[in-house]
């Protein structure tokens, strides 16, 4: 499936700002836009009516130079996410996680930086969890600390309970930061000294992301700190594709430890294909730092990159 001359097909998914430059130039080739669009989310809705995604394959049988005109179209966001099912969460802890390049020092890193800054923390929130394996290291290194383990997936909740069910100062909440009101599943075991997460908010739209920051700096004690350990966008595509390689070159390298028979190219195409990818809505890392300096943390930094993974934060 190919986009007319000019448009690069991630770009038409991994931000609204781009979508919203792409409809001021898109002109003829509307119906091919609108059917990139539909291919990356659920529905949408034309004229408030739930449209299924199979009417893209006509759109894209039918793109032509004509404007379309008769409608408005709002895109909706999927009811469930693709992390709440077990397949994709489980896919993820057994298969990539552990496969993640350099996370050894990025851990090393986050836990240095709370050292200098904040270390005596009362309480921790490990934001979007997953199995917990933030929060599980730095209730390691700060033993007298109180973990909170937060995420929407009940798959997730299932893996991070059994995680730390020999953590007498640890607690599960279920709590979904794309939602406002996330933050009363957490407020109530304040004051929170640290939030940390470990690629997750990278799921959310870039407006969202920095309501979810201001909402966490909100939550945080004086001087609280802010880490995450995000999924960034590579400033060029073709940074993109020396990470993506990158990327399966430690895939296979993980996965070749339990079946030395694996191919990489089978790993690639997983990879490629992989049905949570679609959710990615990356952000530069410049401009994730930007936002929380407008908020109003100090000391804004990045503080590791490996192509497009960053650890980023501040503090109160």
């Amino acid at each position: 499936m190919s986009l007319p001359h000019g448009y690069r097909q991630a770009e038409m998914h991994t931000s609204h700002q781009r979508i919203e430059t792409a409809h001021a130039l898109i002109n003829g080739h509307f119906h091919c836009l609108i059917a990139c669009l539909l291919s990356t989310c659920d529905y949408i809705e034309p004229d408030n009516q739930a449209v299924p995604k199979s009417i893209t394959q006509a759109l894209w049988t039918g793109c032509t130079n004509t404007p379309i005109h008769s409608h408005t179209f709002t895109l909706m966001s999927p009811t469930t996410s693709r992390w709440q099912t077990s397949e994709v969460a489980n896919a993820f802890l057994e298969g990539v996680r552990s496969a993640i390049p350099g996370a050894d020092l990025q851990l090393a890193v986050m836990g240095k930086i709370i050292e200098q800054w904040c270390p005596s923390p009362h309480t921790l929130v490990d934001l979007g969890c997953g199995d917990g394996i933030l929060g599980r290291y730095l209730l390691n290194r700060f033993p007298t600390a109180q973990g909170i383990f937060a995420d929407f997936s009940e798959p997730m909740l299932a893996a991070v309970r059994q995680k730390v069910s020999d953590i007498p100062q640890a607690t599960v909440v279920t709590a979904d930061f794309g939602q406002p009101d996330w933050g009363a599943s957490v407020a109530t075991h304040g004051p929170i000294d640290v939030v940390v997460s470990g690629f997750a908010i990278h799921h959310q739209p870039d407006d969202r992301k920095q309501a979810i920051y201001a909402e966490i700096y909100d939550l945080l004690a004086p001087g609280g700190i802010f880490l995450n350990l995000e999924h960034v966008a590579s400033a060029t595509a073709a940074g993109e594709a020396l990470f993506d390689d990158f990327f399966v070159d430690h895939l296979h390298a993980h996965h070749v430890k339990a079946d030395p028979h694996v191919k990489r190219d089978a790993i690639a195409q997983k990879y490629y294909n992989r049905p949570d990818k679609v959710e990615n809505i990356l952000a530069p890392v410049e401009s994730q730092c930007q936002w929380l300096r407008a908020i109003g943390y100090r000391d804004v930094d990045c503080f590791f990159k490996t192509f497009e993974l960053a650890l980023l934060g501040g503090r109160k």
